[in-house]
């Protein structure tokens, strides 16, 4: 009997396992996370922290996937080392598990804070269910904390400290938030629904030198008395040592099947290298629905059924204080593309919509609704199979 093993049970191997059963049900699948709790999706922790939904919640569904599908679930076990040349893994208490092939999707691992900080406040990342914890037990009504960096997490979780009735100062580098998500016009559509709300201070332009004595210290002299600091500047590519070199540069590089460079190895989800449709180039698509496609390609391809991923596009779905946003593809176009790529935007109050065109194709390669969400389904499958 084959046994699959996948280590990580985010999106991506989740999405494998239960892919792999649909075309087998005589193998065995272990799904293995160094997580002390069931699979669960990390969209949702911020709706864990305003407690919009229950811990069980986050786990109720895929229970009875696990129990339905008979996949194996091992947690709390980190992974050290993969012996490839054995076909068998190895956990860092040192039992080992053989494999037949084996998926990687381990993620990413929050980047560090630049700064130097005592233990006078709690600092830290939200990226796990017990970061989401952590928050909930040092924050409440208010409270006062500081967000650095201009991501979508840092916005997500603004909303959900916001809502529970913490005070934030939400302090960013970049003279923009959501600088790697959107074009600067669309961005500050977006401040403009964060900025003026009492509780909310958004400092841009700036960043974190020190945290000492309860106090926050910023690079323009400000100083500012807080109960945490919560640090959202992105993520690296987690990593598992090896009898052999993966081709691995801040993720595992794959081909059009997401095999690694080393047999019956795949790699999938945010620690994965893979061809940005929109973008025409190969990067870290760190994103919840990619990491599911990839999950259902690897899967396939476990399973001997030839499956070619052609790439991906990005899309950023949110909300912020009851407007609505998706982006997509490209969403903006550098001085140096001018000539490759333009653009079409709309504003009418809180509603814009704007368009970027590929000038050779005449095709749609990026998109951005505000308050206008209609067609994005739409507009997304154009940009799949431009």
């Amino acid at each position: 009997m084959k046994r699959y093993v996948i280590i990580g049970a985010g999106n991506a191997g989740l999405t494998c396992a239960k892919t792999i059963r649909k075309y087998d049900d005589k193998c065995e699948v272990v799904l293995i996370s160094d997580e002390n709790y069931l699979p669960y999706c990390r969209c949702l922790i911020t709706y864990f922290i305003e407690k919009e939904i229950t811990e069980e919640k986050l786990f109720e569904k895929n229970r009875n996937i696990l129990k339905k599908l008979n996949i194996k679930y091992i947690s709390g076990k980190k992974v050290d080392f993969i012996e490839t040349e054995r076909s068998r893994i190895k956990f860092i208490d040192g039992e080992f598990l053989e494999y037949d092939k084996l998926m990687i999707s381990v993620g990413g691992e929050p980047k560090k804070p630049s700064f130097e900080y005592d233990n006078s406040i709690l600092v830290t990342t939200l990226r796990t269910l017990d970061d989401a914890k952590s928050i909930i037990d040092n924050f409440n009504r208010g409270s006062t904390v500081v967000i650095e960096g201009g991501g979508l997490v840092s916005l997500k979780t603004l909303l959900a400290l916001y809502k529970i009735g913490v005070k934030i100062y939400w302090v960013v580098k970049s003279p923009y938030i959501l600088s790697y998500v959107l074009d600067r016009e669309s961005a500050e559509i977006i401040e403009g629904f964060v900025k003026g709300r009492e509780g909310i201070k958004l400092i841009k332009n700036c960043k974190i030198v020190e945290v000492k004595s309860k106090i926050v210290k910023l690079d323009n002299g400000d100083e500012i008395k807080a109960d945490g600091v919560i640090v959202g500047k992105g993520v690296n590519a987690r990593f598992i040592n090896s009898d052999r070199d993966f081709n691995f540069k801040d993720g595992y590089i794959v081909n059009s099947k997401l095999e690694t460079n080393i047999e019956n190895i795949y790699a999938g989800g945010d620690c994965t290298i893979v061809y940005d449709i929109a973008h025409k180039t190969n990067w870290k698509v760190p994103l919840w629905p990619v990491a599911g496609e990839h999950g259902r390609f690897i899967g396939l391809n476990m399973v001997g059924k030839n499956a070619e991923y052609r790439g991906a596009v990005p899309v950023n779905s949110f909300s912020v204080f009851e407007n609505e946003i998706i982006a997509g593809g490209k969403k903006r176009i550098f001085e140096d593309e001018k000539e490759d790529y333009y653009e079409i935007s709309e504003r009418k109050g809180n509603v814009f919509k704007k368009f970027i065109f590929d000038r050779e194709k005449e095709s749609v390669v990026g998109y951005v609704f505000i308050n206008d969400i209609f067609y994005a389904g739409p507009i997304y499958y154009e940009v799949k199979e431009a």
